[in-house]
């Protein structure tokens, strides 16, 4: 993924400067960065989920939740 990252970043900095458009150089730069130095998305932290903490030998346990109606008069 992060090739992938290096790749369309260069593609997008040559393409930004043959066209002389300079804040996508910038936004090429972004995705280089991001899969030379494995930062954001490209080290794969976005879908990061941490493991669900179980208590009680896996079992769960519910709680029962009362709402309670007033009347406004």
């Amino acid at each position: 993924m992060r090739f992938f990252y290096v790749i369309m970043g260069v593609t997008i900095i040559i393409q930004a400067g043959m066209i002389h458009q300079w804040p996508g150089i910038i936004l090429g730069g972004y995705f280089l960065v991001m899969g030379v130095l494995g930062l954001g998305c490209a080290s794969g932290n976005c879908a990061y989920v941490p493991p669900a903490k179980t208590e009680n030998n896996g079992e769960i346990n519910f709680e029962e939740v009362k709402h309670e109606h007033r009347n406004n008069k």
